[in-house]
């Protein structure tokens, strides 16, 4: 897959374009804190997620009833239980410096009608194709596909091992888990969760997005690339990290299914000549999706 995509509107591009001019040839790409991503139901599914895998575990061990973590903490009235979300939230303020991970969401499909209607101001806006070798080498991403929660996903599987690795090593002390108060065991359930299982992966219901984030570190050694700035989505404060990459890693648009095709064309073409020195090298193309207005 040579290129990712970012659905957008005609605004999101034309901001993310701002400063950009041919002596400065540059795109602004937002990477959003990982705690305050769109949808906040990855966190409870990737809970679940950790959840049967325990249970396996303890299966798998014999672990007697009344001795199951999964009983203890992870039963259906903790997860309601605001005391178990609320240890996990009370860390944000400390992991914005420290390491909590930025994401910017792309997609490996460059014509999907349900991101379209989503992102893109309901196929009226426009697909980025940006060069996956040029944004990982010049972004400094680490960049990862999400995987879906299907048995037939090869890297979902792989997951699902590791996770249940974890709790295979947590239970070869039983006695100090069993001890443990909520804290202790919640903080090291709650950084499982967040790296290895929210983050990455999601319910099978939305495999067309075919997602790949591009992960960014926040390093507080270089402060001047890591300046954490906010926006607002009329519910909550948004912390998110800018960062400043070479224009040409934009080399394809495709325009929505029920845009205005030949004037949109002519305007980014007018658009971009007047950003970017070699405009010309990026090819704009049109959605396959039939409109039906």
């Amino acid at each position: 897959m040579k290129h990712l995509f970012h659905y957008t509107s005609i605004d999101g591009l034309m901001g993310m374009l701002h400063d950009c001019t041919p002596e400065n040839p540059y795109i602004t790409l937002r990477a959003t804190h990982s705690m305050y991503l769109n949808d906040t139901s990855e966190y409870k599914f990737g809970w679940e997620i950790c959840k049967k895998a325990l249970v396996d575990v303890e299966n798998e061990l014999e672990v007697k009833e009344e001795c199951r973590l999964s009983n203890k903490y992870f039963c259906e009235e903790r997860l309601k239980d605001k005391e178990t979300m609320d240890y996990v939230y009370s860390t944000i303020p400390h992991t914005i410096d420290l390491g909590m991970p930025y994401l910017i969401s792309l997609s490996k499909n460059r014509d999907c009608l349900p991101m379209w209607n989503t992102y893109a101001n309901g196929g009226q806006g426009i697909a980025l194709g940006f060069n996956k070798s040029k944004l990982q080498l010049r972004g400094g991403f680490e960049i990862k596909d999400c995987c879906y929660a299907n048995v037939t996903d090869t890297e979902f599987v792989e997951r699902y091992k590791r996770i249940m690795n974890h709790w295979r090593s947590r239970y070869k002390n039983r006695e100090r888990i069993e001890n443990s108060n909520l804290s202790e065991l919640i903080s090291d359930t709650g950084h499982l969760a967040l790296r290895d299982n929210l983050l990455y992966i999601k319910h099978n219901a939305y495999s067309y997005e075919e997602e790949v984030r591009c992960v960014i570190t926040r390093d507080r050694k270089d402060e001047l690339n890591n300046i954490i700035k906010y926006r607002s989505n009329h519910k909550l404060i948004i912390p998110y990290i800018e960062r400043k990459i070479d224009v040409n890693i934009l080399e394809q648009i495709v325009i929505g299914p029920c845009a205005d095709k030949e004037r949109m064309k002519a305007s980014l073409l007018m658009f971009l000549k007047d950003k970017i020195k070699d405009y010309d090298r990026i090819d704009i193309e049109d959605s396959d999706i039939p409109f039906r207005g």
